[in-house]
């Protein structure tokens, strides 16, 4: 409960750092979600995988982290 109160404290003018996290927060408990499901359909993949590139475009905006791809 407190990431959800949190939004009203870490805007991103009083706390761009605390703001950019709470978007990395929310997106890891989107992924959990959806990796939790016992039951996977092509619309709740698709949807996981789009939330995962969010989550690593939220990474790269904070930390600027290189993610390894396997092509």
């Amino acid at each position: 409960m407190i990431l959800f109160a949190a939004h009203h404290v870490l805007t991103p003018d009083v706390s761009p750092d605390g703001y950019i996290l709470l978007k990395l927060i929310r997106s890891y408990l989107e992924l959990d979600m959806f990796a939790s499901l016992t039951v996977q359909t092509e619309l709740t993949i698709a949807a996981g995988e789009a939330e995962l590139l969010r989550f690593e475009e939220v990474l790269h905006v904070r930390f600027n982290f290189h993610v390894l791809t396997l092509d």
